[in-house]
C-alpha cells in the first residue's frame, strides 16, 4: 500500500522565514535513503491561498547548486522537490504510469545566490510553445509542455553547518489546486543531493518513491512517475 500523509489545515498563515519552530504541530514525513548519512524531513500544510511545505535536510555540503539554467536545477546540485496530481479523480488510479493534465512538479533550488521555484507540467494544453522544454538522452526523450520560474512563490532558506531548511508558500492558483477537507491526492516530496561543489546531483531521496538510484539520465530524472507516489489526505 502507498504511504499516506496528512496535509495540515493551518489556522493562521506561517511566516515564511526558514524557521521550523512554527511547524512543530505538523507531522513530519521522513526522507531517508538506506545506507546514506544524508536524511531529512518534509511537512505539508495548506490554507485557502497556498500550499505550504517545509524541508529540513542534513547534508555535509548544504544548499549548493551552481546551475544557471532553471530548467535543469534538479541536475546541477542541491534542490528540494514537490510532486503531485491536483486532480482528485486521478487519485483513484494508483497504478497510473502515464502523466496527465494535473500532474505538476515544483523544484526549489539556489540560482545565483537566491532560492527559485520552478514549475514543471508535462501536460498543459494552455502552455505556449515558448514554455515547452525537451529533455534528451541516448536512452529516452521526454517533453514538458510548461517549465517556468514561479515568481509568485514565497521562499526562505536557512543553511548552516551541515543542515539546511527550506520553507515555501506556493499559490494554489499557480498549481491549479482546489483543496477541500478530506480530499485525497497522490504526491511525493524529496530532496536532491549535490557533490561538494554543487555542480551535479549525486543522489535523490524521497518520501514515497524509493526507485531513485538513477542519477545519470536527464529525461528520467525530470519526468513524473505517479505510480510511485503516496497519498495526501487534506485535513
Amino acid at each position: 500500500a502507498p504511504p499516506r500523509a496528512t496535509v495540515a489545515k493551518l489556522p493562521a498563515r506561517p511566516q515564511i522565514d526558514g524557521d521550523p519552530r512554527e511547524w512543530k504541530a505538523v507531522a513530519e514525513l521522513p526522507l531517508e535513503r538506506r545506507g546514506s548519512p544524508e536524511r531529512g524531513s518534509a511537512r505539508l500544510a495548506y490554507d485557502d491561498r497556498n500550499l505550504y511545505v517545509l524541508f529540513d535536510v542534513r547534508d555535509a555540503s548544504p544548499w549548493r547548486n551552481e546551475g544557471k539554467d532553471p530548467t535543469r536545477l534538479f541536475k546541477t546540485g542541491d534542490a528540494v522537490d514537490v510532486q503531485l496530481c491536483v486532480d482528485p479523480s486521478l487519485s483513484k488510479e494508483p497504478a497510473r504510469r502515464d502523466v496527465a493534465a494535473g500532474d505538476v512538479r515544483v523544484v526549489i533550488a539556489n540560482v545565483g545566490g537566491k532560492p527559485a521555484a520552478v514549475l514543471m507540467r508535462p501536460v498543459d494544453p494552455a502552455a505556449g510553445e515558448d514554455k515547452k522544454v525537451h529533455y534528451h538522452s541516448p536512452v529516452i526523450d521526454k517533453t514538458f509542455d510548461r517549465v517556468e520560474v514561479l515568481a509568485s512563490a514565497e521562499l526562505a532558506v536557512r543553511a548552516e553547518g551541515q543542515r539546511y531548511v527550506v520553507e515555501a508558500a506556493i499559490p494554489l492558483e499557480a498549481l491549479g489546486l482546489k483543496p477541500a477537507a478530506g480530499m485525497v491526492l497522490r504526491g511525493d516530496v524529496g530532496f536532491i543531493s549535490s557533490d561538494a561543489d554543487g555542480r551535479i546531483n549525486t543522489a535523490r531521496t524521497y518520501w514515497a518513491n524509493k526507485a531513485t538510484n538513477l542519477v545519470n539520465d536527464l529525461p528520467h530524472e525530470a519526468w513524473l512517475w505517479p505510480h510511485a507516489w503516496g497519498e495526501w489526505v487534506f485535513e
